[in-house]
């Protein structure tokens, strides 16, 4: 049995598919984190909770920036439920994460999806401000022409 029939068996025995581990993380953050798109799309499609966030408020979207998944990334904004603005603990969203991390095509898509550039965490801190920070001076430009 490939790893896509066990998954599909997993669903169909009735997974509690939002269940959480010791660190808050559900399944669906945990397969954007790792960049398996397969599992991902079963799961989207048995009605995972796209905008759940582990302990620290971290959702899929922000796993799969960090991590540079971008089709990951771009598979969970495809979905019109995802909210690409959501915040962790930390007052951060995804924008945030890549600007950090200069991950110039997420910040596409997520701008593709109206995700607001100009938010700020609770220090002040913006997309275009961390990608200074970073010394990404070509992200930080285009962040600010967006």
């Amino acid at each position: 049995m490939n790893q896509t029939a066990v998954q599909s068996s997993l669903l169909s025995d009735q997974v509690e598919l939002d269940a959480r581990d010791g660190n808050g993380s559900t399944a669906l953050i945990l397969v954007a984190y790792h960049g398996h798109i397969d599992a991902l799309n079963l799961l989207l499609q048995a009605g995972a909770d796209r905008n759940v966030g582990d302990n620290r408020g971290n959702t899929a979207l922000m796993g799969a920036t960090f991590r540079g998944e971008e089709q990951i990334a771009r598979a969970l904004l495809a979905h019109p439920r995802t909210d690409p603005d959501a915040r962790n603990n930390a007052g951060q969203n995804a924008a945030m994460f890549a600007a950090l991390f200069g991950r110039a095509a997420a910040l596409d898509a997520l701008a593709s999806r109206g995700t607001d550039l100009g938010a700020a965490d609770p220090s002040g801190q913006t997309p275009e401000s961390l990608a200074r920070q970073q010394g990404n001076e070509a992200l930080a430009g285009s962040i600010a022409k967006a």
